[in-house]
């Protein structure tokens, strides 16, 4: 009986070593882009209150999500609801989009 030619072994498992490699590279780069995505809008909230002096409250609750709220200091000589809220959307906010 003929012996096997193992000679090929040790260039196949660098080729799966190498392919693995790459596979994990795509993985952590793709992971974190979604990561970095995904906290734009957390982002954009909290550069919002750090912009007009406030603060941002997340509320967690088990089963029902997630709640953020920001809390802006009120702003003297303007209209105001019931509830002592201003109404903001006449009021232009640049966000920088920058990280």
């Amino acid at each position: 009986m003929p012996t096997p030619d193992n000679s090929a072994l040790p260039k196949i498992a660098l080729h799966l070593f190498l392919i693995a490699l790459v596979i994990l590279l795509v993985i952590i780069v793709g992971g974190y882009w979604l990561a970095v995505r995904a906290m734009h809008p957390v982002h954009l909230i909290t550069q919002t209150a750090q912009v007009h002096g406030g603060e941002v409250c997340l509320r967690s609750t088990m089963g029902h999500g997630s709640r953020f709220e920001i809390w802006l200091p009120l702003v003297e000589g303007s209209d105001y609801d019931e509830h002592g809220r201003k109404d903001t959307l006449a009021i232009p906010v640049q966000l920088s989009t920058s990280g």
